[in-house]
């Protein structure tokens, strides 16, 4: 440093710093990523366990033969009575179709090669730069991440998810909702209700069974959490459990998906928004801390094993319908506002029992994540861009294996501050 004068202190510490160079907290490597979100359990749920993420080859769309009704054929009978067994019907093709999704970025050519000057030595290049590669993926790979976890809970948009025509995969709301038959309903000023799933349609007498389990709890104001109500959540979930399990006869189990008997602990799990689970955890407090299983852990509430999750996206998702049956708002929107898709007005917490084994996250072994460029162009022949393509499908043959829990009358007693409540949740942060 000869040569240069620190009799002044503010020029003699600029001096410094051009001889000495910054000093970062932590290795060239690492960022602190403040883009991300408190969880992502959905898509973890989704992507658990080799039954529940199919990985697909080939196949121009996606299908499954499904029987909803019996054929009865069975009688008892005399001797010398004649038989006549009808034809069993087919039964029904669930079909989906890819959809396809491109992720991708772009960096600068010169911006990377003046990252680090090549006469540094390791340790003078991690107390100077940081690795813009790292950045660049960290942000890729959190853009990715958010893409298909927001894709899991999406307003469902008839136009963009059902048919050969549409463009993004269908969300979980599409088969868990509170609509009549299970049908979604978009509000009139957004295309109506839903009239088919999958090509189904749940209103059709030969497909009836094709409709999730619609639950409900809260008779009276706040009654949905309090310890030992008779219509408090804790019950709605003890009849929804056992209106989702199915259980293979003793005869001829290989019929009757003996390996899948509906909602079941090891696979399933409780999807709700910040108020709700904050309010089921009060009840859990309230009911001493343990419900069907007393080592439930504290904190934490299950039910039966089962864990509730806070899913980010419910907080405002705009899943419900308003009075006038227009459009869509969130949970929480207003007293007296909503109508849960055409039934009863109804604020607060809405409940979903998700099984990944029977919602079905597909992806095309051919595109998944597959990698395109990088590639330029002769109007910038220094930037570059990278993309990454996917082909994937939400595909769902047997809706009864879930559910939603939604209250029968708002739940004022215990709704955020704008209702006057003292005992509140603050209202979620917008999604």
């Amino acid at each position: 440093m000869a040569g240069i004068s620190y009799a002044n202190p503010t020029t003699g510490f600029t001096a410094l710093v051009a001889e000495t160079g910054p000093k970062w907290v932590s290795s060239k490597d690492h960022f602190v990523n403040a883009m991300a979100r408190n969880n992502y359990e959905s898509l973890f749920w989704a992507l658990r366990g080799r039954r529940m993420a199919d990985m697909f080859i080939g196949g121009s769309d996606i299908r499954e033969r499904v029987k909803f009704e019996k054929d009865s054929n069975s009688k008892w009978y005399r001797w010398g009575e004649n038989q006549g067994a009808g034809i069993n019907q087919e039964g029904k093709t669930v079909l989906e179709y890819w959809r396809y999704a491109m992720h991708g970025g772009s960096w600068q050519e010169e911006a990377m090669d003046m990252n680090a000057g090549e006469d540094m030595n390791s340790k003078a290049r991690a107390e100077s730069y940081k690795n813009q590669w790292k950045s660049y993926f960290m942000n890729l790979h959190t853009d990715i991440v958010e893409f298909y976890d927001d894709a899991l809970w999406a307003k469902p948009n008839y136009d963009d998810m059902e048919g050969v025509d549409g463009v993004q995969i269908k969300s979980l709301p599409v088969y868990l909702n509170a609509g009549t038959n299970g049908l979604f309903n978009q509000g009139s000023s957004n295309g109506g209700a839903w009239t088919t799933i999958h090509g189904i349609n749940p209103a059709a007498s030969a497909t009836t069974k094709y409709k999730p389990w619609q639950g409900t709890y809260g008779t009276a104001a706040g009654s949905g959490f309090a310890a030992g109500h008779p219509d408090n959540v804790i019950f709605a979930l003890d009849v929804a459990i056992e209106k989702t399990k199915f259980k293979a006869p003793p005869l001829f189990k290989e019929d009757f998906d003996s390996d899948s008997e509906g909602f079941q602990v090891e696979s399933g799990y409780l999807a709700t928004s910040l108020w709700g689970r904050t309010l089921m955890k009060s009840c859990y407090r309230n009911h001493q801390d343990h419900w069907a299983n007393q080592n439930d852990p504290y904190g934490n509430p299950l039910y039966a094993g089962i864990p509730v999750v806070w899913v980010q996206k419910l907080d405002r998702a705009p899943l419900y319908l308003t009075v006038d049956g227009t459009t869509t708002v969130w949970e929480g929107y207003n007293a007296g506002a909503l109508t849960d898709n055409g039934s009863v007005a109804t604020y607060g917490p809405r409940f979903y029992g998700v099984t990944p084994s029977s919602f079905r996250l597909i992806w095309n072994s051919n595109r998944y994540l597959k990698p395109i460029g990088p590639i330029n162009s002769r109007e910038q022949p220094t930037r570059f861009t990278k993309y990454w393509n996917s082909a994937a499908a939400m595909f769902c043959a047997d809706r009864r294996k879930g559910f939603i829990i939604t209250p029968v009358v708002d739940q004022t007693a215990i709704l955020p501050p704008a209702t006057g409540s003292s005992v509140s949740t603050p209202p979620p942060p917008s999604a």
